[in-house]
Formats: C-alpha cells, structure tokens, sequence
C-alpha cells in the first residue's frame, strides 16, 4: 500500500484503489470508470460521493431533548439504592443528576433556568425538601441535588418502608373483612330462623358461679343426673338437625379467619382480628354459623378432638386443668364458635391432632345464638362428646 505524502492530484488518485477491497462493489465501480476519472482525485472524489452520498444522521432538536429532559424522573423505587454507571458504582440520585447534566448541555441550557421549576416539581419530596427551585442556572441546581445528604435519604426510604407496611396491613385486613361479609349461609341463616320447634323445653338454667364439669358429674354432692341422658325431670331437647347443606356452607367458613401461631407476630395479628371482628359485629354480637370466630394462638384447629375449654388436644375435657375464668381458658366466644363446628361438623380435622374425648360443659353461662345450636344443654354436650369419640 502506498504512502499518502504528496499533494499531487494525479498521485493520490492512483492511491485510491489500494483503500478498496478486493472485488468488493467499490472496486468493481472503481474498475468500470474512465481513465480520466481514475487519473484525477477531483474528479474520483466527486464520482465517488455521486455513486455513495453521504449519510445525514438524525439530529434531536432541543424541543425534543427538553421533553426527554422533562420525562426523566426518579423513581421513588430506586432512591437511596446504588446503580452501575460504566462500570461504576453511584448513588441514584446522582446518577440522576448526571444524566439531566448531558441533556441540558444537548439542549443548550446548562447556564439558564429554563424548565428548572417543572424538573423540581416531579422530583421526590425527599429531594425536593432539601433543593430549592431558586439557582441561578442548571449546574447551580443539579449540583445541589448531588449534595443532598445521604442519611436524609435513608431516613426517608426507612419512613416510605415502615408506610408501605402499614398500608399492606390495613389492605389485608379490609381484604379479610370483605370475604366475611360475602357469607356463604345468608339464605340458610334466614331460613333457620324461620324454623319453629314444636316440643316445648325447659330453658337451661346456668350457675352464677360457674363450676368445672367434673364436679357436676364427680363432686361431693354426687351426680344430678345422668352422664349419658337429661336431668331428672327434664324434657328431651328436639331441635332441628344441621342439613347438609348448612354443614357444606359452614365448612366453606372454617378457614376464613386466619389462625396464627402463638409468636409475637401472631398474638399482634390476633389482637387486630379481635379489633376488627368486634368493629364489624358490635361488641355484644353472638357467635354464630354465619359469624365465624377467631381462634387463640397456639390453640389446636377446630373439629380436631380438642378442649372446649383451653382450646388444646391431648386430654379429656372433663379433666381439663384450667381454671374458669383463668387465661388457659379461651373466650366464651371462641367456646361457642369450636362448639358449633364440633357438633355440627364432628372431628374432621383430628388426623392432624391427638386424639381426645369430646366431653365439654358450658360453664360460661353464653347464650348460644343458633337455632340448632341453641339445645346443647351442658349434659347434650357431654353426650354427644361420648358419641364423637373416645378419651386418650
């Protein structure tokens, strides 16, 4: 290949073809051209641009790099994180700023205000607090966005985090407490109360002061009556029997509340329940198919053989060691609500928990608020436990 030290015409041109590619298109079009043509790089050249003309690259005007600058924002995701920049690790908001520094040199307004106020407007609070809209140009303003502090950042990011929880929390628990609204026993609930009883029963006549319910069977005074049928002198309850219906609806509602175990996070979860719950029925509402109740912490699932009195498996619930009134005890309510699911669904769930006799007594004196329900006297209770299932 030939030097390109001369100035002369004739010489360059003859240097020309050793720039081209071997049957390349440029040297078969080199080829075809007249011997004039080849012999002067004036005429070469102008040949070459007529066959090859040059290409206009697109360029942005500056309306186009102020949208593109107005459109750049932070997003709220990335501040106080770190991001790669050619290989080099920055704070995002500094790469932020970088960046808006090159479209505003592109568009020719590094030294004026233009635009500065509707950037600042988009920005985070975060940064915004700390970088006024008042500099005197673009370097001014974007170089106090780098100089914003980092702890500052950080104790924002921590704020928005904490805020996110909370919000997340507030969602799930209105998510809960509309698919308790959605009741899958409405229809069934007003039917059975439209149900009527024909045999009239002495209504239960509970203590004032509660006793365990092996002293009714096994006290001092001896037994009141016998463990396997009613009371001396009292009718036989008739109340209608759960249909199979009402059992399907009432197994669709097992599961709506969540059961937590018994940790920190899990008794704060109970106590919200219990907030919620009470919020939404009132204080003094009953317990019912239709209004299943939260259950306590660590306790055993329903239908599961457990203790209508502590909640808990592994015993008999006539030799139950809680105390009434004591905090082994569950609530009246959750009383009710395991009540309800034992008799009316029986121990579904006792596969996944020891096996224990169902043998329970009301000795909360809780009025129960179903229909069907409203017949477990404390001895049907412990009849029907006998027939549930035998004693560990």
């Amino acid at each position: 290949m030939r030097s390109l030290t001369t100035t002369d015409d004739e010489e360059i041109a003859g240097t020309f073809v050793d720039y081209l590619g071997a049957s390349s298109q440029a040297d078969l079009w080199f080829e075809d051209l007249k011997p004039a043509t080849k012999e002067s790089w004036t005429l070469l050249e102008a040949a070459f641009i007529a066959r090859w003309p040059r290409i206009t690259k697109a360029k942005r005007s500056e309306q186009e790099i102020e949208r593109e600058l107005l459109s750049t924002l932070l997003e709220e995701n990335e501040l106080g994180e770190k991001m790669k920049i050619g290989g080099v690790e920055v704070w995002s908001h500094i790469a932020w700023a970088d960046k808006i520094a090159i479209l505003v040199n592109k568009a020719n307004i590094a030294m004026r205000t233009t635009h500065i106020w509707q950037v600042r407007d988009k920005l985070l609070y975060t940064i915004k607090d700390v970088v006024k809209s008042t500099h005197a140009n673009w370097t001014a303003f974007l170089q106090a966005v780098r100089d914003v502090d980092l702890q500052h950042i950080r104790d924002a990011v921590a704020k928005r985090k904490k805020e996110d929880e909370t919000r997340r929390a507030l969602e799930n628990r209105i998510r809960i407490l509309e698919t308790v609204q959605q009741s899958p026993t409405a229809g069934i609930r007003s039917q059975m109360n439209r149900a009527s009883i024909s045999v009239q029963q002495t209504p239960a006549q509970y203590p004032a002061n509660p006793r365990r319910a092996n002293e009714a069977v096994f006290g001092q005074s001896g037994g009141q009556g016998n463990l396997f049928g009613p009371r001396t002198g009292q009718a036989p309850a008739a109340c209608p029997t759960p249909t199979q219906q009402q059992i399907t609806a009432l197994q669709g509602c097992l599961n709506i509340l969540p059961h937590h175990p018994n940790t920190d996070g899990g008794r704060a979860a109970y106590h919200l329940q219990l907030t919620e719950w009470e919020g939404r029925h009132g204080r003094d509402a009953r317990v019912t198919e239709e209004t299943p109740y939260l259950l306590r912490p660590g306790t055993a699932p329903v239908c599961a053989g457990e203790c209508w009195i502590c909640g808990m498996t592994g015993h008999r619930r006539d030799r139950c060691q809680a105390q009434p009134g004591s905090q082994a005890c569950i609530s009246p309510r959750e009383n009710l609500w395991r009540r309800i699911c034992g008799t009316m669904l029986g121990p579904i769930n006792r596969e996944n928990a020891t096996p224990v006799q169902h043998v329970a007594v009301n000795q909360y004196g809780y009025a129960l608020g179903t229909p069907w329900a409203v017949g477990l006297e404390p001895t049907e209770a412990i009849e029907q436990g006998k027939q549930e299932g035998s004693s560990t």
